[in-house]
């Protein structure tokens, strides 16, 4: 099952701090318990359980970058300029977080280094063109709004 244990989510959050990862309060200050139910690894909750475990597995490297991305999807305000955001800052996370694991003056190391880079870009590719429906979902879920009132 992909949903995180409250222990993993306290040690990620102090790697988080660590690598200076950026993310919401509610995913630093938030309860362990509660931050449990929301972060569901890769991909979104309607996909079947063995597509998001897969997911993970392939992004297991960058497993803080999606926690974080989950509160903030679960705190959606429904713009697409808060979704961008939301997106960049996953990529700007999935980054730090290879640059950590693959250090460049671990030069054996630097094939893998990019391979992690080009997963990362890949996934932020990947919620760019598909990431809105989720989005909006949770949008809807937590105000009970269809749409955000922008003006």
């Amino acid at each position: 099952m992909t949903t995180q244990t409250e222990v993993k989510i306290l040690s990620n959050r102090v790697q988080a701090r660590r690598l200076n990862l950026s993310g919401p309060d509610e995913y630093w200050n938030g309860w362990s318990a509660d931050l449990a139910k929301i972060c569901n690894g890769y991909g979104p909750d309607a996909w079947p359980e063995v597509a998001r475990e897969t997911l993970t597995w392939i992004y297991r490297s960058m497993e803080i970058s999606s926690q974080i991305h989950d509160v903030r999807y679960e705190l959606s305000d429904g713009t697409e300029e808060g979704r961008e955001i939301a997106d960049d800052e996953m990529l700007g996370n999935m980054r730090k977080e290879v640059a950590a694991g693959y250090p460049l003056w671990k030069i054996w190391r630097w094939g893998r280094r990019g391979l992690e880079m080009a997963k990362a870009d890949a996934a932020w590719l990947a919620l760019r063109q598909f990431g809105e429906e989720a989005w909006m979902t949770a949008y809807h879920q937590r105000t009970g709004v269809d749409q955000p009132d922008v003006t």
